[in-house]
């Protein structure tokens, strides 16, 4: 056992992810050997073949366990009952043969293919293993098996890098196979490269020769298996080198705040993740993996599914409304003032009667004879009457004014709250 830095007893990140406890493994009622070291430690210094099966492995420096497992049989079930995605527990027909530590593979060449490690069994109804990828339903039947079997069927020499056998189904490359287990010709060896249905091409040429009247058998050998835990670094330092057996590691990108989940294939994102660009609105800015969308850093970096990344523009999106589309485009839009339909009346008026009637003027209204001297007394040649008061009736049937200069503009608003735009990266 080597050493090396304090390793958590269990992996937390600010979703909740959690993993099993170290340490339940620690002290398991079965007794396991256990190996702490660096990835590499187990990669270079650990080959599965020298080790004891039931083997775990934690990686220190990647906080992953892995499981020393192999395929000894067979062993052949179907899913009975719907298995869901993000949950345990696979409902299969039988699981008489089965053990824990074992690797099984479930709907094998279907879409759904994934493999998994026996963590525990249900005797008679399921098997407990890390959460499934895929939903297997009834209707699918999906067949769980051990890793695949197959024989020699044509003479493959010493010395030769080929090995001829009955079946390719399963394998595949960078696999570790036993030769001929419990002859004095069992040797494990990696494929290369496999011909379908033909042969397999190894790493390392055979060292005895396997013969079709032999018909030794060729099976899986033991492998590191992922088993549990999750990975923490910069986007840039996701793991390259992970295979088949790595299927359901879990890697957390600190730079973006994002967990991703290797298939066994491809990288895909984890559960429960947020889909690329979603926007949200809030109170607060809410930290890593978020960018306000102010319009500023444009073109921005954003994370995708398979854990690489892309670039977008999206203008400031303060103090504009948001409008669904057939299409997203990042633009802004200005307002546009609202239009008057229809047309006001004339301005012509019509109908109107004035009732006209004589004002009556007070003061003497008959002749006057004027005689010279001294006599009677006339009004002057300039002179004013006072008006005793008149009215005049005004009669209007209705009349319209027509509309002066009008003008809408863009700048009313409704009721609103304000909040911070920022889209997930």
């Amino acid at each position: 056992m080597t050493s090396g830095p304090p390793i958590h007893d269990r992996i937390v990140d600010s979703r909740g992810y959690v993993t099993l406890p170290w340490t339940a493994f620690f002290r398991s009622p079965v007794p396991s050997p256990t190996i702490i070291g660096s990835h590499l430690e187990r990669v270079n210094s650990y080959p599965a073949q020298s080790q004891k099966l039931g083997t775990m492995f934690a990686e220190y420096d990647r906080y992953t366990v892995y499981l020393l497992s192999d395929m000894a049989s067979p062993i052949a079930t179907a899913v009975d009952q719907d298995s869901t995605t993000g949950t345990p527990t696979l409902y299969v027909s039988a699981t008489q043969g089965f053990r824990v530590g074992q690797l099984i593979y479930v709907g094998q060449g279907t879409a759904r293919e994934e493999i998994r490690v026996v963590l525990g069994i249900t005797n008679g109804v399921s098997l407990t293993v890390a959460n499934l990828t895929y939903t297997h339903t009834t209707a699918q039947s999906d067949r769980v098996t051990c890793s695949p079997h197959t024989s020699v069927d044509f003479l493959s020499p010493a010395g030769g890098a080929t090995l001829r056998v009955a079946s390719t189904l399963g394998f595949y490359e960078g696999q570790t196979i036993l030769i001929a287990p419990n002859t004095a010709a069992q040797e494990y060896k990696v494929i290369a490269a496999v011909t379908a249905g033909v042969s397999f091409t190894l790493e390392t040429n055979l060292a005895f020769d396997h013969t079709a009247a032999q018909a030794h058998r060729v099976g899986v050998g033991p492998e590191w298996v992922y088993l549990h835990g999750m990975h923490e670094g910069t986007l840039a330092q996701i793991p390259a080198d992970l295979t088949r057996l790595d299927g359901g590691f879990l890697f957390r990108a600190t730079d973006y705040d994002r967990i991703w989940r290797w298939t066994g294939t491809v990288w895909e994102r984890a559960p429960g993740e947020l889909p690329t660009l979603f926007v949200g609105l809030f109170c607060a800015a809410p930290g890593t993996g978020w960018k306000v969308l102010d319009g500023a850093g444009n073109p921005f970096t954003y994370t995708l599914a398979n854990a690489t990344t892309a670039t977008v523009t999206v203008q400031d999106a303060r103090a504009h409304y948001p409008k669904m589309a057939a299409a997203f485009t990042g633009l802004q839009v200005a307002a546009v003032a609202p239009a008057l339909t229809g047309a006001p009346g004339g301005g012509t008026t019509t109908g109107l009667t004035v009732n006209s009637g004589a004002a009556v003027i007070g003061g003497p209204n008959a002749t006057q004879g004027v005689q010279s001297g001294g006599g009677v007394t006339v009004a002057a040649y300039n002179h004013a009457h006072t008006d005793s008061g008149h009215a005049h009736a005004v009669t209007d049937p209705g009349h319209d004014h027509g509309a002066g200069t009008l003008a809408v503009d863009a700048t009313g608003e409704p009721a609103h709250m304000e909040f911070l735009p920022f889209v997930k990266l």
